[in-house]
C-alpha cells in the first residue's frame, strides 16, 4: 500500500494505491486471451485540478491474440463498490499477441469537481468486454 498527501492545507488529497491479492486455482486449457496487469505506479502526487502520469504494464498470458481494447482509470472512495467511480483516464491498446508485455504512460487529471478526501485508483482492463473469451476475474486492480 502506498499513500501520498499533497496540495495546500485546505485542499489536500490522500491517495492510496491498494493492491489486492486474490489467489485461486484454475485448471483449464488456455485457448483464449488473458490480459493481466503486471505493474501500476503513480510516481507523482495528485493535486486537485492538476495532471499526473500513471505508468502501467500489462501482459497477455493467454494463448491467443487480442483485438483492440481499453484500459480505464477511475477514482473511487469505496474499493468494494464501483458505483461512485470518477473516470479520469483511458489507454487504448491496439491488441496484444500471446505472451506479449506492453507498457504505457497515461496522463490523468484530477477533476476539480471531485473534492478533497481519500480515494483509490481503480484500473480496469477491458471494462467494455471487447476481448472475446477473456478471463475477466483478474482485470481489476484497486
Amino acid at each position: 500500500m502506498h499513500s501520498r498527501r499533497s496540495g495546500p492545507a485546505d485542499r489536500y488529497i490522500t491517495f492510496t494505491l491498494l493492491s489486492l491479492l486474490l489467489i485461486s486455482a484454475h485448471v483449464w486449457a488456455a485457448t483464449a486471451p488473458d490480459v493481466i496487469g503486471t505493474r501500476l505506479s503513480l510516481p507523482s502526487p495528485l493535486v486537485i485540478g492538476s495532471e499526473a502520469e500513471i505508468q502501467d504494464f500489462i501482459k497477455n498470458q493467454g494463448s491467443t491474440a487480442t483485438g483492440p481494447f481499453e484500459v480505464t482509470y477511475s477514482l473511487t472512495s469505496d474499493p468494494a463498490d464501483s458505483d461512485g467511480d470518477h473516470l479520469i483516464g483511458t489507454w487504448s491498446v491496439p491488441g496484444l499477441r500471446p505472451g506479449a508485455l506492453t507498457h504505457h504512460n497515461s496522463t490523468i487529471t484530477w477533476p476539480s469537481s471531485i473534492g478533497p478526501g481519500s480515494y483509490y485508483l481503480l484500473r480496469v482492463i477491458d471494462r467494455d468486454g471487447a476481448i472475446s473469451g477473456e478471463e475477466r476475474s483478474n482485470n481489476v486492480r484497486r
